[in-house]
């Protein structure tokens, strides 16, 4: 197992980042996408900084982390979208439920999964919940493991 993090210098904004230690790593079974903080609140209030972030780790991170590890994947690709509530964080999350699905179609024919977990339970039943979506056969879903309705 490789854990690849930004202290270790991936940014999952800048392709050239995350393609460059995911090409380190070579093949790999699965890959799963732990990326942002989320976003809580009203969109008018957040900054341009929030906003940018928002985007560059959340979707742009989950688009940059599929085209990079696609050439490497040999089983299955999980992106989590982090907590949050709003509507920043609720357009991230259809923006990378989309990206599941659309990926899940393209990729079916070279055996590869494509799934995403909007997280907001509890560290240990998104971890369980991942850890079930791997082993599984699933492909193209969104399963919503947020236990508040945020």
């Amino acid at each position: 197992m490789h854990v690849l993090t930004r202290a270790g210098g991936v940014r999952v904004e800048d392709f050239g980042s995350v393609a460059k230690a995911l090409d380190d790593v070579g093949g790999a079974d699965h890959v799963v996408l732990v990326a942002g903080g989320g976003h809580a609140g009203d969109l008018a209030r957040a900054s341009g900084e929030t906003v940018a972030d928002a985007v560059g780790t959340g979707h742009l991170g989950a688009l940059n982390v599929a085209r990079a590890a696609r050439p490497h994947l040999r089983g299955s690709l999980l992106l989590q979208v982090p907590p949050g509530s709003g509507a920043l964080h609720e357009s991230g999350a259809a923006a990378v439920a989309g990206l599941t699905r659309a990926l899940a179609r393209e990729w079916a024919s070279g055996g590869i999964r494509v799934n995403c977990l909007n997280t907001g339970a509890s560290p240990v039943v998104a971890a369980q919940t991942s850890l079930d979506i791997l082993i599984s056969d699933l492909s193209g879903q969104v399963i919503d493991a947020r236990v508040d309705g945020t």
